[in-house]
């Protein structure tokens, strides 16, 4: 795959899951918890990838036996581990905090890139790193706040973004072997198993046949934020490196903070602006290609 259609497919991905808050305030407003709402992610997703594969290539179900630790990581440790310890950051601080420290995730697919799979942490990648970072905190409102956290709260915030960033790399090293959708169906059938005692499927549903409307939401966030986003983004692995691959997917919080705006008429600053910016701007540096002089290897 080229490159530059690798590098959409991420934006893509990314664009997906800042998409997200259009779903989940109608959710949450009508009473869903965020493991439910999770949990009905995962469900659908788990559904329509069933369903595709098995109309268009039953083949694709088949994995090896020595390989199913790989697909438990990728969904038990990456999908839904991020969102659990994400969603819990998010209660026992803010919203904002909690996408920022899960946006440390590049930081981590970095070192765990450099060490797995030999890529070049070059001074680029740093600069990159340092503007994505400065911008997302720019953008959730942390510098010039009253934002205060507690020791859990950072912990879990952290363990998010390790868990998140993971999803590059083991990703990356499913994808040698199997195809996007074989892949991404099992990262979301051992996330769904993940979530069965913490969903509460039970209540879930009774809500839904309650308010039949929630369910045109419940199947929208499991489409946009779960089907086409891992979708995009796994395919996308395929042509770029991991690091690059999650620096490229931090236009999700850019997303999100433009339909608040937008949309939900969420306050905004010069402070937000810069961060949209900045963010932006790491993307497009990232992707020149500096020929004249080679970019300066740290690692």
């Amino acid at each position: 795959m080229k490159k530059s259609l690798s590098i959409i497919f991420i934006l893509l991905g990314g664009i997906c899951w800042g998409m997200m808050s259009l779903f989940v305030n109608v959710l949450n407003g009508a009473g869903f918890s965020g493991t439910q709402i999770v949990g009905i992610r995962v469900l659908v997703a788990v559904v329509v990838y069933s369903l595709a594969i098995a109309i268009i290539s039953p083949s694709k179900f088949k994995i090896q036996l020595k390989d199913l630790w790989l697909f438990i990581c990728i969904g038990g440790l990456c999908v839904a581990l991020t969102n659990f310890l994400y969603i819990f950051t998010i209660i026992k601080s803010e919203a904002s905090v909690a996408v920022v420290l899960m946006y440390t995730s590049p930081i981590f697919v970095l070192i765990f890139s450099a060490i797995f799979f030999k890529e070049k942490i070059t001074v680029k990648k740093i600069i990159v790193i340092i503007l994505t970072f400065l911008g997302c905190i720019f953008v959730a409102g942390i510098i010039g706040g009253k934002h205060k956290i507690s020791a859990l709260a950072f912990i879990t915030g952290i363990g998010s973004g390790l868990c998140y960033g993971l999803y590059s790399i083991f990703g990356k090293l499913a994808i040698k072997k199997y195809d996007t959708y074989t892949t991404t169906l099992y990262a979301f059938i051992f996330a769904f198993v993940f979530f069965i005692p913490l969903a509460n499927y039970k209540l879930t549903f009774s809500m839904m046949i309650d308010s039949p409307n929630m369910i045109a939401y419940g199947v929208g966030i499991g489409l946009v934020c779960s089907v086409l986003a891992y979708f995009f983004y796994t395919l996308g692995l395929g042509g770029v490196s991991a690091s690059n691959a999650a620096i490229l997917s931090e236009i999700e919080p850019v997303v999100a903070t433009m339909i608040g705006i937008f949309v939900f008429k969420e306050s905004h600053s010069a402070l937000k602006i810069i961060g949209i910016v900045l963010v932006l701007m790491s993307i497009v540096i990232l992707n020149i290609n500096f020929k004249k002089k080679e970019d300066k290897k740290l690692y």
